[in-house]
């Protein structure tokens, strides 16, 4: 049995790393439902100037390490391959939740699940759908893949 933090979700520290369509909706719903989003993180570093009272972490790695469960929004599997290579793995460790709502390939996602497990972290595959602006209001729908207890703990 993995490590489950005995925080309230709504404490945890929150990361996201990709603030494209689904990552701004994303950190802006949970912003007005009262999580604790700390830090942000994109490669064009202007998305990250929507964010002001957030922190722009400075590297994959110390946003991981820095924070207790990190969502991703990245177009491709591609893009979460090099997320993961390119700090997130490094930065992992007990306790560590990874939802990734990224577009994503199925069997990739089984070995970056593999690795993250490794280091005591746990992952949900969460895709969304429901469109643009059901997303932007917070209404999608998101689909959840992983460990049961996991998803319970993450929902809602």
């Amino acid at each position: 049995m993995r490590f489950m933090s005995t925080l309230p979700l709504k404490e945890r520290r929150i990361g996201v790393i990709g603030l494209g369509n689904v990552g701004d909706a994303l950190v802006k719903n949970l912003q007005r439902q009262g999580y604790n989003v700390t830090q942000i993180l994109d490669v064009d570093k202007a998305k990250c100037q929507n964010f002001p009272s957030l922190k722009t972490a400075t590297s994959t790695a110390s946003l991981v390490k820095e924070n207790d469960v990190i969502f991703t929004a990245l177009p491709m599997p591609q893009h979460v391959k090099a997320v993961f290579e390119g700090g997130l793995l490094d930065g992992f460790g007990e306790g560590k939740v990874w939802i990734d709502h990224s577009t994503t390939d199925y069997e990739q996602t089984v070995e970056l699940n593999d690795e993250i497990a490794k280091k005591g972290g746990r992952m949900l595959e969460a895709p969304v759908t429901g469109g643009l602006e059901a997303l932007k209001k917070g209404q999608m729908t998101v689909f959840l893949a992983g460990d049961k207890p996991l998803a319970d703990e993450m929902t809602p």
